[in-house]
């Protein structure tokens, strides 16, 4: 009968070792994968597959307050009659480390007192059988704690896969596909070819024009009209300027937006809406040579100072909070803010010369389409003046795309050739766009 004792408590100090090394781990990452299917642009159009990968953080008290015991172990555990000593029940997270404790006290108690009878047998070969199963569970949920590592190679390779099948059958079927090529980025009037090239990188190809400030209006009611209910959706704001280096008259480009898996919906109360693939970006052209420099930002990476994800309202599209403050954590983050009036918050005013008259700094008016993002990092937290001279205030334009999960479809619109001169006319026009899931 010791011999049993003996096993039942090397049992429960084995679990309880588990439980210790499970609760030690911070974060959990794991990845969420997009697949996309464009045409390809070569000599013989066929379906070409694009997939990108999205790490998602989670914090392990997230994940233990939603853990459960598996129905398969649960089942598992036997029930020991009239033993008012442990109760082989486990509900919640908590639970697994108080049974254990009961264990081991009941454990202690029969080295004491003495273990002996057919009853005693049969109640020590429960336990052994319950820690067992308990073991198994706790292995099982230790596997799942552990960081997975992208499977992006492996997704690509079965993707492509899955397009030379589909596009063999289909050309020695019907010959080469006849399928029109989406505008995506490429499309865009206003996004350079390099540019639209870090974008389709990002997310991939794929994507529908749904919404143009220069042709559509600057209305919300408008962005709502062509663009709730189409996500995911890529909000793209650009800004250009022009100088002389040297001699020469020199262009260059910024494109800053942000991206989400919801769809936009119009209601009366705002409301920021947590999305874990929601994300913010950045693509500069350097004054010397035009290099790109180019920056992600996502919300499961920004959320204590950044946003969480879209905001859902009657005005025009926007992430985050009220304010984002310039204390950033990353070099690498764009510092992006979103107020809803022109106010200034105490901590800016101080940054922004008075010479200036300004009365806000890094705004996101939502009632007007046109004015988008500012980009601070910590580099050039005193240059705040030198930022917003180097760069307009406003972009030369904001575009809406929205994914295509079917065949390309068409952008259209009822008068072609005549751009909106006015947010009502564009209200008025009946545009429609190309629908995208």
């Amino acid at each position: 009968m010791m011999e049993s004792l003996k096993q039942i408590r090397e049992l429960c100090k084995k679990n309880v070792q588990i439980i210790s090394r499970i609760e030690q781990t911070k974060y959990i990452t794991t990845f969420s994968y997009q697949f996309s299917w464009s045409p390809s642009t070569g000599p013989l159009p066929v379906l070409d597959p694009s997939v990108r990968d999205q790490p998602i953080k989670i914090p392990l008290q997230d994940f233990l307050n939603k853990w459960t015991l598996k129905p398969d172990f649960a089942s598992a555990l036997q029930s020991v009659p009239n033993d008012p000593t442990v109760v082989w029940e486990v509900g919640a997270w908590s639970d697994m480390r108080s049974l254990h404790q009961r264990v081991t006290q009941a454990v202690s108690f029969w080295e004491q007192m003495g273990a002996t009878g057919d009853r005693a047998k049969q109640t020590l070969s429960v336990y052994r059988s319950n820690l067992s199963v308990l073991q198994k569970a706790l292995y099982d949920t230790e596997e799942d704690t552990v960081s997975e590592r992208s499977q992006l190679s492996a997704y690509k390779k079965k993707a492509q896969q899955l397009a030379t099948q589909f596009n063999e059958v289909i050309v020695h079927a019907r010959g080469p596909l006849s399928i029109p090529t989406s505008p995506d980025f490429h499309g865009s009037k206003t996004v350079g070819e390099a540019q639209a090239k870090q974008l389709v990188e990002w997310f991939g190809s794929g994507w529908q024009l749904l919404y143009r400030v220069s042709e559509d209006g600057e209305h919300p009611q408008i962005f709502h009209e062509l663009c709730d209910g189409k996500g995911p959706t890529l909000t793209i704001g650009v800004w250009t300027k022009t100088f002389y280096a040297g001699t020469e008259l020199v262009q260059r480009q910024r494109v800053l937006g942000g991206y989400t898996r919801i769809s936009w919906r119009t209601q009366p109360r705002q409301e920021v809406v947590n999305d874990d693939e929601s994300c913010l970006f950045a693509i500069d052209e350097d004054d010397t040579e035009g290099q790109l420099q180019s920056a992600l930002f996502t919300a499961a990476e920004s959320r204590r100072r950044c946003h969480t994800g879209p905001i859902m309202s009657t005005d025009g599209p926007g992430w985050g909070r009220e304010y984002v403050d310039f204390s950033m954590e990353s070099e690498q983050m764009p510092a992006l803010f979103f107020l809803q009036e022109p106010k200034v918050d105490r901590r800016v005013d101080r940054r922004i010369s008075s010479q200036r008259g300004r009365t806000s700094v890094g705004l996101f008016y939502q009632n007007n389409i046109s004015s988008a993002y500012v980009k601070v990092t910590p580099e050039n937290h005193p240059g705040i003046d030198g930022c917003l001279s180097r760069w307009p205030e406003w972009p030369i334009d904001v575009e809406v795309y929205g994914r295509v999960t079917t065949a390309p479809p068409v952008r259209t619109r009822e008068r072609e050739n005549e751009p909106a001169s006015s947010a009502s006319a564009a209200s008025s026009s009946g545009r429609t766009r190309g629908k995208a899931a």
